[in-house]
């Protein structure tokens, strides 16, 4: 087992299909962005009263099965472990539940370039995992703000010019379409695309 992700797995991955003794799911908007050490995924379904799903951690990687630590999950706690079985090369690849029976169909959407991560926890900040491969970047997010807690988890794109960085979906919808440093009032680098 091994701690660095291989680089057949590194990359910006949207899931294009879901199959479940249950359901066939092609519409619902998935984004797996996988650094060399850290990860973060967030699935919007395409009708918004149904709830988001995210999470973020790091991933396991023994051969073929990999486990996705969740670290930070916008839903409750899961009975099984987040493990599947992989098949393919390149930029196409199906993951098949180990615990639970599914299939899911991934494309890599962009890879190559410097990947980042970062990981923080602080008593005003809360607790996060940032990622960013190339120009996209995600983040999870989670605060106590008085007696509640929220968790928020974005993706995004880094552009040119003083709002560059944007978020492109978001669980928190009012997100989508602005500015990562308008978002936590911060100045963001510009220029290059990395």
């Amino acid at each position: 087992m091994t701690l660095r992700v291989p680089q057949r797995f590194v990359g910006l991955w949207q899931r294009r299909l879901l199959e479940t003794p249950a359901l066939r799911d092609e519409t619902t908007e998935v984004f797996w962005l996988q650094t060399s050490t850290l990860y973060v995924d967030l699935r919007v379904p395409c009708r918004r009263q149904a709830p988001c799903e995210g999470f973020a951690g790091r991933l396991k990687v023994d051969g073929d099965i990999l486990t996705w630590q969740r670290w930070l999950d916008l839903s409750p706690p899961s009975p099984w472990p987040d493990v599947g079985r992989m098949h393919g090369e390149g930029d196409l690849i199906e993951e098949f539940g180990v615990h639970q029976p599914y299939r899911e169909v991934w494309q890599r959407v962009a890879h190559g370039g410097d990947d980042k991560a970062l990981v923080w926890e602080g008593e005003e900040a809360g607790q996060g995992i940032w990622v960013m491969l190339g120009r996209y970047f995600m983040w999870a997010l989670f605060r106590h703000e008085g007696r509640l807690s929220r968790c928020e988890v974005s993706y995004g794109l880094r552009g040119e010019g003083k709002d560059a960085w944007t978020i492109l979906r978001s669980n928190e919808a009012d997100l989508v379409g602005t500015s990562l440093g308008r978002r936590f009032d911060i100045a963001m680098p510009v220029g290059g695309s990395g």
